[in-house]
């Protein structure tokens, strides 16, 4: 009941939502080919055969995916890929790996672009990456009979209070989840009190994944460069997070003269900002789109490129 109350409200307010789309085109967060796609308006055709439905949101979820779908085509070749994600930068690094499967955008979560969406590619076998849970999309695929799988799942305790809350809408979604990979205990058990029934615990596939290798060039040059240094390195930071690490190197420096500071943050857009909090302490710093291994007399690293996680992780 709840949930047919939410369709309901989310068709009624589509105006809005499509027009804060818009708007986020005019900023340039969307193109033309993300909009139409987010509306559910392709001109690409479901082929004929079976096909799995793979979402992953940004990159580090999409190339998780990529690893499961290349999986999947191993040992199911007349299997077809729908891969969707949800940002520009995601979509662009996915297509030019050049991959054999269908790309677009995951539909915006209103009930007759979703319905448009299943009926369009109708789907087998449909499985979302961590976090992502749509009312409208987990809702069809119950009434088409189409299994809904969580991959990796992770739920934050915030997340989790925030579903809890609105339990008299969450229960009717998470039954509706056919079956959840949990990456943690702690989100395992999140699942399992938000009403999903079959829920399994297995290791983080961002740590375990093949697909990104690295160069073993790049890493041992590196390595002899960060030989003498010790260092601190902030993974997939959140927004202002490094004035952390700022403070830290204020406070250590003179104890640690050769103390060096790696930022990888989430959202590589995020780098401009991160570069003006460092200028703003006069702090020295390197870009890893720039500079490389030109970072001897800096005191800060910041990796503004995609697809090197691996190689910092290694080191």
């Amino acid at each position: 009941m709840i949930v047919r109350f939410y369709k309901y409200i989310s068709n009624l307010l589509s105006p809005l939502i499509i027009f804060y789309f818009v708007l986020r085109f005019f900023f340039s967060k969307e193109d033309k080919g993300s909009l139409l796609k987010k509306f559910g308006l392709s001109k690409v055709k479901r082929p004929n055969g079976k096909l799995v439905w793979i979402n992953g949101v940004s990159i580090g979820e999409a190339k998780s995916g990529i690893s499961v779908a290349e999986e999947i085509l191993k040992n199911n070749s007349n299997t077809t890929i729908l891969f969707t994600t949800s940002t520009l930068t995601a979509f662009k690094v996915i297509s030019g790996l050049k991959k054999n499967f269908i790309i677009t955008y995951t539909p915006i979560d209103i009930n007759f672009i979703v319905k448009r969406f299943i009926k369009s590619w109708k789907p087998d076998l449909t499985i979302f990456m961590e976090s992502e849970i749509w009312p409208n999309i987990i809702s069809e695929h119950k009434n088409n009979n189409i299994s809904f799988s969580i991959l990796n799942g992770r739920i934050s305790k915030k997340s989790y209070f925030f579903w809890k809350k609105i339990s008299f809408l969450s229960k009717e979604i998470f039954t509706n989840i056919n079956l959840c990979f949990a990456q943690n205990k702690e989100s395992k058990n999140y699942f399992e009190s938000l009403g999903v029934s079959n829920v399994k615990l297995i290791s983080n596939l961002k740590f375990i994944n093949n697909s990104r290798k690295i160069d073993e060039n790049e890493y041992v040059s590196l390595k002899k460069i960060l030989s003498k240094k010790l260092v601190v390195t902030l993974f997939s930071s959140h927004e202002e997070e490094e004035l952390i690490l700022i403070d830290c190197y204020k406070n250590l420096k003179k104890k640690f003269s050769n103390l060096f500071f790696i930022i990888i943050p989430r959202h590589i857009h995020k780098s401009n900002q991160i570069m003006s909090n460092l200028k703003n302490h006069s702090i020295d710093f390197a870009l890893r789109s720039k500079d490389k291994n030109n970072i001897n007399e800096k005191n800060f690293y910041i990796v503004d490129t995609y697809g090197e996680l691996n190689l910092f992780f290694k080191l």
